[in-house]
């Protein structure tokens, strides 16, 4: 309320006193690097709000709840997610912690515009973590662009024309900021249902990633002037390199593959209870996901054809339709190679491919 108050009262005083001092508001973009986790792996934006004239500096983020000692409601679909408003000097700890770094991009924004921001961000946050935890439609930039257009309210932001880019889905815009994450970019398509497949959503809308919201503002323009013309300050050094790892899972799907191959010859039982048994909890998890799980974008998974728990299940019978789910599979391998938009992680593909001769052998038991 304090600032709320500071912003809508003190501001237009000042204002007319420095002939509208455009500094008495400072509003900036601040973009944080990627982090370990999965939903920090794509990196992190926020508004950083200042009024020098009042000692006021604060960072208004949008965060989920923890997520550590919660999964089991995280995937349940029960964190919420809300505002929150940050003394500056409080907020960039949590990122040095980490050794993750940030940097700040001053918006060239009308100050009747920043003083609107401020307030609305300022309402936000006092209305607490009401929201259900949404990446795709709540997330940091996708906030960050909803907040600014009404800030701007009937001045309308130019954008620069849409690159082809912004053609493709949000699942593969998402895909393409974690593709150094290996582990990370599978887990975004097990998680992330057909919902991020939808192509009638507009250009906008599509701004998922942090990366991409910066891309987008740093095209865009107000009355002719752009949005971000300065260059950045490096408020935290990035201090390390996340994500990397030289076992995968295209090579742990690569090697079960070849297991599953060499199964032909060596007839381990074991080779194929191994991978049954995965193929059937992925399955029984996807199927929480879908059918019981409130966590969004999850209402269909083009995964639940080749893992669900029905061959186990059905086991008894096996030699009736093993023939005919191993063909199945193939099938869906060859959708997912070549359908026009990218369904899943090749590691999956390669793992299902390593279904088939499993199926395909126990036709004959």
């Amino acid at each position: 309320m304090l600032l709320l108050l500071a912003v809508t009262i003190w501001a237009p005083c000042r204002a007319a006193e420095v002939g509208e001092d455009e500094d008495f508001v400072i509003a900036s973009l601040l973009v944080a690097s990627p982090g370990d986790v999965l939903y920090s792996c794509v990196g992190h934006a926020c508004l950083r709000m200042q009024c020098p004239e009042h000692g006021l500096d604060y960072c208004f983020s949008y965060e989920g709840e923890p997520v550590e000692h919660q999964i089991p409601r995280f995937f349940a679909g029960r964190l919420k997610m809300g505002m929150y408003a940050v003394p500056t000097k409080d907020y960039l700890p949590f990122f040095a912690n980490d050794k993750r770094g940030v940097k700040q991009y001053r918006l060239n924004l009308p100050l009747e515009a920043k003083r609107r921001l401020w307030e609305i961000l300022d309402n936000r946050a006092m209305e607490g973590a009401d929201l259900s935890y949404d990446y795709l439609k709540h997330g940091c930039a996708q906030t960050i662009i909803q907040f600014l257009v009404q800030a701007l309210d009937t001045i309308p932001i130019q954008f620069a024309p849409w690159t082809e880019k912004y053609d493709k889905t949000r699942r593969e815009l998402l895909a393409s900021r974690v593709s150094a994450y290996p582990w990370n970019r599978i887990a975004l398509y097990t998680l992330v249902g057909a919902e991020a497949d939808d192509t009638d959503c507009s250009q906008l809308e599509r701004v998922v990633t942090p990366l991409d919201l910066l891309e987008v503002l740093q095209g865009a323009a107000v009355n002719g002037r752009p949005i971000i013309s300065e260059a950045p300050v490096q408020l935290l050094p990035e201090g390390k390199s996340v994500g990397r790892t030289w076992f995968t899972p295209m090579l742990l799907a690569i090697l079960l593959l070849w297991l599953s191959l060499a199964n032909f010859w060596l007839r381990w039982p074991f080779v194929d209870w191994l991978l049954l048994g995965l193929q059937f909890l992925l399955g029984l998890f996807l199927c929480y996901l879908v059918f019981v799980s409130d966590l969004p974008c999850t209402e269909w998974n083009w995964l639940l054809i080749p893992f669900n728990p029905l061959p186990l299940l059905l086991w008894r019978w096996h030699r009736r339709w093993a023939l005919a789910f191993a063909a199945i599979l193939a099938g869906w391998v060859l959708v997912m190679c070549f359908y026009p938009h990218q369904l899943t992680d090749w590691a999956y593909v390669v793992l299902v491919t390593a279904l088939v001769p499993v199926f395909c052998r126990q036709r004959n038991k």
